[in-house]
């Protein structure tokens, strides 16, 4: 996933073996383990637009956020120029679109020099997780959200800044969820409010909050 000249256009490049039922998954920023390490031994060594590509597919908006890679599912997050918040999904094999769900709109409040962040990042830097049933995903403007895969409805979502306070972060929240069990785990570190919040995955309720007083930037 890269910008693309002027225009900002996104597209994802998947590199995957030809057996997609022998292939590893990835299913959350730095993988299922959170080792960062793939188990994976059949990866390309080359690629280029001719070689080592399956299929890509352009996408709308701007994201700095990694795919979420299931067993049949390819999920990302995007934001697009009038500020919608996108989860977007790919069939793993053949990368047709599965579905495009807007589940809000919000941009990232960053009090530090726009000429220092905007070009870098924005409100869909934090990356998705996602399994069989649900992808999960949050947004630097507070958004945390839960899609139901079969019916692509939105599960759950909370705001995260109404119900903790809003962050005072230099270049604006990019911090990404992770998944363990039944729990899903935010962190949040500011000037302001800092803490780490366990909300139960099915439902979005929130199961334990500590707060934290560190200094951050």
């Amino acid at each position: 996933m890269r910008f693309s000249g002027l225009t900002f256009t996104i597209c994802l490049f998947l590199f995957l073996i030809p057996d997609i039922s022998q292939a590893d998954t990835w299913p959350q920023f730095r993988g299922a383990s959170g080792s960062g390490v793939s188990v994976e031994k059949n990866l390309p060594e080359k690629w280029s637009a001719e070689q080592g590509i399956l299929w890509s597919a352009a996408l709308p908006g701007r994201a700095n956020s990694s795919p979420a890679i299931t067993d049949n599912r390819v999920d990302i997050t995007t934001k697009t120029d009038d500020d919608g918040l996108w989860i977007l999904s790919f069939d793993r094999k053949s990368g047709q679109q599965i579905r495009k769900v807007k589940v809000g709109t919000g941009s990232l409040a960053a009090p530090g020099p726009r000429n220092l962040w905007a070009h870098r990042h924005n409100a869909a830097t934090p990356c998705p997780i996602s399994d069989a049933e649900h992808v999960w995903a949050f947004f630097g403007s507070g958004l945390l959200v839960c899609l139901d895969v079969e019916s692509g409805e939105i599960a759950w979502k909370r705001d995260l800044v109404k119900d903790y306070g809003a962050y005072d972060i230099t270049f604006g929240m990019g911090s990404t969820p992770r998944l363990w069990g039944d729990l899903l785990f935010v962190t949040c570190m500011t000037k302001g409010p800092s803490y780490v919040v366990a909300f139960d995955k099915q439902t979005g309720k929130e199961v334990w909050k500590q707060n934290r007083k560190l200094p951050a930037e």
